[in-house]
């Protein structure tokens, strides 16, 4: 296996881990803050890792990257303050600092926090395409789960925060690492 190869699997286990543990995080803070039962989180824990590890395998694809690595410092530098600042403070300014906050005034917390996922999945699913409808929606549908687990931990440090900082945070780190791993893989290469 090249070195680019082995580069490029280690990524994708790091934004799975990611995203497997911002999952174990929203669950075990339900059974802290909302009481929900041990067996119930391990359930849930437990099905979610099986769907993360059964979706990419079932669609046979993975989306390509909205900033594709460039393996040049300049690239990084690029794509870092594309991937990890602008995009982060537009995002959570709009996602968390606009819209989460006028459904909770309306709605509740799950329920808002469940839209503001959804519609921030949504601009990120627009840009995946394929060769076949089947093709682009596997890839639509992959581009999704990714990106609901981290939608749904953002909305919730909003609403325990009150403040855009802690998801902007998030967001940008999230983002720096992928970007980090990409473009470390194609300088390898």
């Amino acid at each position: 296996m090249s070195p680019a190869t082995r580069l490029f699997l280690a990524g994708n286990t790091v934004s799975m881990l990611g995203t497997g543990l911002v999952i174990a995080f929203i669950l075990i803070c339900l059974h802290q803050v909302r009481g929900l039962a041990l067996p119930v989180v391990g359930a849930l824990l437990t099905a979610s890792a099986g769907a993360g590890l059964l979706v990419v395998p079932l669609v046979g694809e993975m989306p390509p990257s909205p900033l594709p690595p460039t393996g040049t410092a300049v690239g990084l530098a690029l794509h870092l303050l594309a991937g990890a600042v602008i995009g982060p403070l537009a995002a959570e300014t709009l996602f968390r600092g606009a819209a989460l906050p006028a459904w909770l005034r309306v709605i509740g917390p799950a329920s808002a926090i469940t839209r503001t996922a959804v519609l921030f999945a949504a601009p990120h699913v627009l840009q995946v395409g394929g060769d076949t409808f089947g093709q682009a929606a596997g890839l639509a549908f992959v581009a999704t789960v990714a990106r609901l687990p981290v939608a749904f931990a953002l909305g919730w440090l909003y609403a325990r925060t009150r403040s855009i900082w802690a998801p902007v945070g998030l967001h940008a780190a999230f983002n720096a690492i992928l970007i980090t791993i990409a473009e470390v893989g194609q300088a390898a290469a």
